[in-house]
C-alpha cells in the first residue's frame, strides 16, 4: 500500500494534476517476427501496471493496435473489420467485439511469425 501524504493540499496546487509516467508505452510493432513476443510482453506489463484502465479486451486490443506501425498497421486496418458487430438481435449498440487478449496474441503471432525460423528451432 502506498504511503499516505502528510498534511493537506488546496485545490490550486499545480502538482495535484501531474500524472506520473511510471512506465513507457510499448514500442511500435512493425512486423518483425522476433519483436512479437517482446511487444506482447510489453503490452501485458503495461496492462498490469495500469490495471484499472485495462480490464477488458475492448480496452487492451485498441491500445495494443494503436502501437502497430507500417505493414502491421495496414494489416490491422483490414483485419479488424471482422470484429465489427451490428446485430439487431442482441440489443447492443454497433461495436467492435474483439477476441480475448490471448487470442489476439495468437492471431498476431500466426500472422507475423517466420515459419522458416520456427522450423530451425524444432
Amino acid at each position: 500500500m502506498p504511503p499516505y501524504p502528510m498534511g493537506t493540499f488546496t485545490d490550486d496546487n499545480s502538482h495535484l494534476g501531474v500524472k506520473l509516467a511510471l512506465l513507457a508505452v510499448p514500442k511500435a510493432f512493425k512486423r518483425e517476427h522476433n519483436d512479437i513476443v517482446p511487444f506482447l510482453g510489453d503490452c501485458q506489463v503495461y496492462f498490469e501496471v495500469f490495471a484499472s484502465y485495462f480490464r477488458l479486451a475492448s480496452q487492451m486490443i485498441p491500445f495494443a493496435t494503436s502501437h502497430l506501425d507500417g505493414p502491421a498497421k495496414k494489416w490491422w486496418v483490414h483485419h479488424q473489420q471482422q470484429y465489427w458487430s451490428n446485430d439487431d438481435r442482441d440489443n447492443l449498440p454497433p461495436q467492435f467485439r474483439y477476441p480475448t487478449w490471448r487470442e489476439f496474441g495468437c492471431i498476431l503471432h500466426n500472422r507475423f511469425r517466420d515459419p522458416a525460423i520456427e522450423d530451425v528451432h524444432e
